[in-house]
């Protein structure tokens, strides 16, 4: 195995230059940086991460015990805190460390006594020791806190913490899961009485159904000897009804039982950290773990819980039965037509609308169109020829909401939707008269910067960004360190560059170049109004000179999907796109800047709000069915299915959930986008938005093209005032 030593010997460097090549620390040449990592890679150098953490002398490692993997509760824990302590820099070169116990308590005290303490941070534990004190606990030795999941010990620490969730709350679910399926024999197939954690369970479940007629019998055993276990509890005389296990692989062995004993299968609820879509027999009801890995860092980071040493316990609250739709009433077969964009949220709710049909009886007859052919095709409309409900750009609400759509007041009560939960932030205050009246965010999206984080952090390329500007690369925050990071990403200008260009440009239609414009024209404004900055020349003609200097360093491209294209394939090092298109990222089997990207606010940090909103038709006379498709809608399990088949989701919670942010990494950037992006021209302004970012999009084709010099192009934008 070659040492820095032999690199050293190899590279004609000293050993002090590889370390700080290699640990990426100090400032080193490029030339040296290049022998260097030439050197590594020709010897087959790999470096030692645990002689890394030993030099450190710091806690990094995070011990995780738990029954097994094989378990998604616990693989979702264990992704969990891996992702939330990557997120920090504080915490970015910390490790989980994983030890599976099979819930055999010797197995548990023998990975405790191997455990290297020194390097330990904290210990996160699913314990299978049963009741132990705390003095006869071995966890108590440790030096760090522990975290107790689920199980709990006898007492705590004041530097313990136990996390759970709320065991009343999962059991009056299920109560009320009961009494709705009239489900009268019941079995409760659990582990072995660990600490007593899913005995609690069964005894509130047992006293929720107390006042019932409904028998409820108790099944336990060890993980390995499971399927043993089913076989008894399918050979009782009686058969039951449902079968609730408070693992997957318990309900596995109760389906494999059954497989083998060709006996009637029961209906199966079982807990599970992902929500999936019910078939047949199978429910899940939804624990989502990732929330036990984020509250330990969020308990872990905090300032106050470094200062104060005080055992705590943290309930939190579960997700529950998904896909139930309880408030939907499946009707008899009907049909609504929905009239939408040609975009990839309406593809992914046409994968999804045969699921609605499933639950409401209700087909959706889902028709799409060009951006202009959709907005002709609502000016004729009749009450003869109509669809039922229609999307329809933001930019074109203040024109077309109150004549296309039926008040929202008429159609749906405050029960329907929660509308505390909708994206609404960024175009309500911005111009749109009525919006919260007529209609409601479909596939919104905001504007937002990203970025090749590979060629960001690559040292040769950080130390020569640094030789030529003697600043160092960044994500820009503003257009003109945005031009030069362009600048130096572009080969006709940087020979040694590793993309042709530095950014995109999409300039198709009029509308499409405001879009991309206007982020220059707000870059560090983001106070005003577009009105005002319109009428002040010397800004505009500043944003102006910017968006044509940046042409020299971008590939310009007509609709945002080219542009995003061009990322993919390497073409360019940045690109500016609204949010809706970022899934193509990884959907493209042609990619190749997968688990590449970075995602930040564009540079000037006020991005444009874009997307759609949707209403009830005025001619539309189907209103209880619209009712039941924006109930199926704006539920968080649709929401999150349509944000992983390529969609948008019109749900706030979605752009937080940790199993997003792993699929989709920009969400981050969604989120903050959208409380800071707006669209609209300002309430002071006569002319419509579509008016207003015409006259802008042609003003600044013009220029491009040299038909106009940049005052011309002043003049004519502010005559549209």
């Amino acid at each position: 195995m070659p040492t820095m030593k032999d690199i050293a010997k190899e590279a004609g460097v000293s050993h002090g230059t590889v370390s700080n090549v290699l640990n990426k620390t100090g400032k080193v040449s490029i030339e040296k940086i290049k022998l260097v990592e030439a050197a590594a890679k020709k010897l087959g150098y790999v470096p030692n991460a645990q002689a890394q953490l030993l030099r450190q002398g710091n806690a990094t490692v995070i011990a995780l015990i738990v029954p097994s993997l094989r378990e998604d509760l616990y693989m979702d824990l264990y992704t969990s805190l891996q992702i939330a302590f990557a997120s920090s820099k504080k915490t970015a070169d910390y490790s989980v460390h994983v030890y599976t116990t099979d819930d055999i308590c010797e197995h548990e005290l023998s990975i405790l006594d191997r455990l290297p303490v020194s390097n330990i941070l904290l210990v996160v534990t699913v314990s299978s020791l049963k009741g132990i004190s705390l003095s006869r606990n071995p966890y108590q030795s440790l030096p760090c806190p522990v975290f107790y999941i689920d199980r709990s010990p006898a007492e705590l620490r004041d530097i313990d913490h136990y996390i759970s969730f709320d065991k009343k709350q999962i059991s009056a679910d299920l109560a009320n899961y009961i009494s709705h399926n009239h489900f009268e024999r019941i079995a409760f197939f659990s582990a072995s009485g660990i600490n007593h954690c899913e005995t609690q369970l069964f005894d509130h479940l047992r006293n929720a159904l107390s006042n019932t007629s409904v028998t409820l019998e108790h099944f336990s055993s060890d993980m390995n000897l499971s399927l043993t276990k089913a076989f008894d509890l399918l050979q009782e005389e009686v058969p039951y009804d449902l079968v609730i296990t408070t693992s997957i692989l318990r309900a596995d062995a109760v389906i494999n039982a059954v497989s083998l004993t060709h006996c009637n299968m029961p209906h199966i609820m079982t807990f599970a950290s992902l929500a999936r879509i019910p078939h047949g027999h199978f429910h899940v009801y939804e624990l989502d773990y990732t929330k036990i890995g984020m509250k330990i860092y969020e308990l872990l980071s905090s300032p106050s819980s470094q200062s104060e040493r005080t055992a705590s316990n943290h309930i939190l609250k579960p997700k529950g039965l998904p896909f139930l739709f309880t408030n939907i009433k499946k009707a008899e077969k009907e049909t609504l037509s929905i009239l939408t964009l040609d975009a990839p949220s309406t593809e992914a709710l046409k994968k999804l609308s045969p699921l609605f049909e499933a639950i409401s009886g209700v087909h959706l007859k889902v028709v799409s169109m060009p951006y202009n052919d959709l907005h002709q095709q609502i000016s004729l409309m009749t009450e003869q020829h109509h669809y039922d409900l229609i999307r329809i750009d933001i930019a074109m609400l203040d024109t077309l909401g109150e004549s296309t759509y039926l008040p929202l007041t008429s159609c749906l009560s405050p029960s329907d939707i929660d509308f505390s939960s909708l994206i609404s932030t960024g175009y309500t205050d911005n111009g749109f008269p009525n919006y919260a009246s007529y209609t409601l965010p479909f596939d919104l999206s905001t504007q937002i910067f990203l970025y090749r984080k590979d060629l960001f952090e690559d040292a040769t390329i950080c130390r020569a960004f640094y030789e030529h500007f003697h600043e160092k690369l960044t994500v820009p925050s503003n257009c003109r360190d945005f031009l030069k990071i362009a600048e130096f990403f572009t080969k006709s200008y940087n020979t040694l560059s590793p993309t042709l260009y530095g950014t995109t440009m999409t300039s198709g239609a009029a509308s499409i170049i405001a879009s991309d414009f206007m982020p220059y024209l707000f870059s560090e404004n983001t106070r005003e109004t577009l009105t005002n900055l319109c009428q002040n020349k010397e800004h505009l003609l500043s944003a102006m000179t910017q968006y044509l200097q940046m042409t020299h360093y971008a590939t310009q491209q007509p609709w945002w999907l080219d542009s995003v294209s061009q990322f993919i394939n390497g073409n360019a090092a940045t690109t500016i796109i609204y949010s809706n298109y970022a899934p193509y990222i990884i959907n493209s089997k042609h990619s190749d800047v997968v688990g590449k990207v970075g995602a930040s606010i564009v540079p000037g940090k006020h991005p444009l709000i874009g997307g759609g909103v949707i209403g009830i038709s005025k001619y539309s006379k189907k209103i209880d069915a619209c009712r039941q498709f924006f109930q199926w809608y704006y539920s968080e399990e649709v929401s999150s299915l349509m944000m992983k088949l390529g969609g948008t989701s019109p749900l706030t919670t979605s752009y937080t959930g940790l199993r997003n942010l792993d699929l989709f990494p920009w969400l981050h950037a969604v989120k903050k986008s959208f409380d800071l992006g707006s669209r609209g021209c300002g309430k002071q302004s006569s002319c419509s938005i579509q008016q207003f970012e015409f006259s802008i999009g042609t003003s600044i084709r013009n220029l491009l093209l040299g038909n106009i010099s940049p005052n011309e192009a002043c003049e004519w934008i502010q005559n549209t005032f």
